[in-house]
């Protein structure tokens, strides 16, 4: 018998939302006013064309939705802040990722991977403060953002001399087309204290945004083993076609396992990204992604040291 391929397929759907509302009307004879809804999918499927080629199939995805309706004003914080009775509260989010992975494995000296992917997020938030003191600016606040993101990705490993030295690399490109529409706030400077009646503190912003951005990264990582000596240095680049910019993060590791079942590791690299790129700042300030050179990419740096011991079935490690 051959083996094809195989299949999977899960879903969960929230308890809650199908629950809780009988229960809480039985216990206090009102619905509630506010309840999450939460379901998601995720879809797998692989196929095998023969020896050295396999074709995978991935899909997942997710909803998550919450309302808060104080009709009454007697719900929240109308005793911490008179100004947030009869709040309303609307935010929904859906996402849809998939991926098509084309993978070919020739021999055990070299793999390669082709990954054609995207993330579909559909975003809305809602929020109103209906109370007659609350400056204008905080009534039907509104955002629906579409950020989806687009790509291609390919992957290989190349195992020059068996258990002594390898390389993997990858090379991908992205394309972000971020659609925004409806009305956001904005600060207008610095305030000594927050005051939801100032209208001079906040000033509604009208959205109807659709930025393109375009990304192009690459990766190269090798790996020399000597005894019990690893080195594994890399380089990761990104280049982000509104701003020009190339940013450069090299990263590596050494790693020596000693005869006494003693492992010591050091590591160290620097980790950058665009905020342009970013789905869940587009989500709240769309205005962001459309900025160029003007908004510095984002870095750190990371260093971690560590020490692990063997001892029988027992692993001990320190980081």
């Amino acid at each position: 018998k051959e083996q094809k391929g195989y299949a999977y397929l899960s879903g969960r759907y929230g308890y809650l939302s199908l629950l809780a509302p009988f229960v809480i009307e039985k216990i206090t004879g009102e619905k509630p006013s506010s309840l999450p809804e939460y379901w998601d999918y995720q879809f797998k499927t692989k196929y095998y064309v023969n020896n050295t080629n396999t074709i995978t199939l991935f899909l997942m995805g997710s909803s998550d939705y919450m309302k808060i309706v104080d009709k009454d004003g007697d719900e929240i914080g109308k005793d911490e802040d008179p100004l947030l009775a009869n709040l309303e509260s609307k935010e929904k989010w859906k996402s849809h990722s998939q991926g098509l992975y084309y993978s070919w494995s020739p021999s055990k000296l070299f793999s390669n991977k082709l990954i054609l992917f995207s993330a579909l997020m559909d975003y809305y938030t809602y929020f109103n403060l209906p109370n007659e003191q609350v400056a204008e600016v905080w009534k039907d606040v509104n955002i629906k953002s579409k950020p989806y993101i687009f790509g291609i990705k390919e992957k290989f490993k190349l195992n020059l001399i068996n258990n002594h030295l390898d390389f993997n690399g990858s090379l991908e490109y992205r394309h972000y087309d971020f659609k925004a529409k409806g009305k956001s706030v904005a600060s207008t400077g610095d305030a000594e204290y927050f005051d939801l009646s100032d209208p001079s503190q906040v000033a509604k912003v009208d959205i109807d945004k659709k930025i393109i951005n375009r990304t192009f990264s690459s990766s190269l990582e090798s790996k020399l083993k000597l005894g019990g000596l690893s080195i594994v240095p890399g380089l990761r680049t990104d280049y982000l076609q509104r701003t020009g910019v190339t940013l450069f993060d090299p990263r590596g590791r050494i790693v020596y396992e000693f005869p006494t079942n003693t492992t010591f590791s050091i590591a160290g690299g620097k980790y950058s990204y665009f905020m342009q790129t970013n789905p869940f700042l587009f989500n709240e300030q769309p205005q962001w992604s459309s900025i160029g050179k003007d908004l510095k990419p984002e870095k750190s740096y990371h260093r971690a040291v560590g020490i692990e011991q063997k001892i029988g079935l027992f692993i001990i490690k320190t980081e």
